[in-house]
């Protein structure tokens, strides 16, 4: 399933959603070059809610622990200031919430 599409997935709560696109996620980000200081991210998640959001992102920070990959999150009740500066650090993985995802590409912080 290495082909680089889109991917949707619909299944019980407790199923192992978030492990089924987060590993083959990190695997190919693995072997990409090193994102650089204001370059990236190599993989976007959007997500519908904050609450999912938020626990996508602290599911993805669980598994990503032995390969020290930096993941920005954008989703409310974050500091914006904190959100962009993980971004603009350089992060292979930028997770957000549809609400933000346009803020966050359209904002002057962004470019």
């Amino acid at each position: 399933m290495h082909t680089l599409l889109d991917l949707q997935g619909i299944a019980k709560t407790g199923s192992g959603k978030t492990a089924a696109f987060v590993l083959p996620m990190i695997v190919h980000i693995m072997d990409q070059p090193e994102v650089e200081k204001g370059a990236g991210p190599i993989a976007v998640i959007v997500v519908p809610t904050r609450e999912l959001a938020e626990q996508i992102h602290k599911e993805t920070r669980k598994f990503n622990k032995a390969y020290q990959l930096r993941v920005a999150a954008a989703f409310g009740g974050l500091s914006k200031f904190e959100q962009f500066k993980d971004l603009k650090n350089g992060s292979e993985v930028a997770l957000n919430n549809n609400m933000l995802y346009y803020w966050w590409t359209q904002s002057k912080y962004a470019h």
